[in-house]
C-alpha cells in the first residue's frame, strides 16, 4: 500500500468511525471498554498520519 493509498484508506476509515471517535471526548481511555478502547486509540494514531 503506498502512502495515497494510506491516506486515502484512513481518511474512510475515519469518516465510517466517526461518530466512535467522538465518544473520545466522553469516554475517559482508561476506563472504556476494550473495543472503545481500540477504536479511540486507532482512530487518535490515524489523524496523526493524515
Amino acid at each position: 500500500m503506498n502512502n495515497a493509498q494510506y491516506t486515502l484508506y484512513v481518511k474512510t476509515w475515519i469518516s465510517k468511525f466517526e461518530d466512535y471517535i467522538k465518544l473520545e471526548k466522553i469516554i475517559d481511555p482508561d476506563e472504556a471498554i476494550d473495543e472503545f478502547k481500540s477504536i479511540i486509540l486507532i482512530g487518535k494514531e490515524a489523524r496523526k498520519k493524515t
